[in-house]
């Protein structure tokens, strides 16, 4: 069962960041989160995702696990900051505490671990429907946002600058 959302205000569309270099998803990602209600950025690569976190804030990352350059598990290791063997955060934070979403083909038990651990808040496998991806995104955002509360949506705070 799930819980019914509340309505949204015309300023309380998150903001999502795609990162895939498979121009196909990019482009379904970026169009049907569109229409489901989400503002939407989309890189083709781990440094380009990593560059345009030095820039702007988002309310949600959705990434692919085999992201050209560094990688799914690289970016999210170096957005999320460094940790030590415990996997507590050191002193230096990262970029980003909002929520990451990985798209990974056939991960591995292996790869399920590694993603947890590095901080990725979920796990997606294809088939992605976008019908099914809306409400999810918008249950992740909202669970985020319940736990930060007074944080504004990204474009609120930039707005707001």
């Amino acid at each position: 069962m799930t819980t019914p959302q509340r309505t949204r205000l015309s300023s309380e569309r998150p903001h999502i960041l795609i990162v895939t270099s498979d121009e196909d998803l990019r482009a379904f990602l970026a169009e049907g989160l569109l229409f489901g209600g989400f503002w939407t950025s989309s890189v083709a690569s781990g440094m380009q995702a990593l560059e345009v976190f030095r820039l702007r804030t988002f309310d949600a990352v959705l990434i692919d696990l085999d992201v050209q350059g560094f990688g799914g598990i690289e970016v999210t290791r170096r957005l999320r900051g460094p940790k030590d063997a415990q996997g507590t955060e050191l002193a230096r934070p990262g970029l980003t505490d909002v929520p990451i979403v990985m798209v990974a083909a056939n991960p591995s038990l292996d790869i399920r671990d590694i993603a947890q651990a590095v901080g990725v808040d979920d796990l997606l496998t294809p088939p992605i429907d976008i019908d099914d991806l809306v409400p999810y995104l918008f249950s992740v955002v909202d669970d985020w946002r319940r736990s930060h509360p007074g944080r504004m949506f990204a474009d609120q705070a930039s707005r707001e600058m």
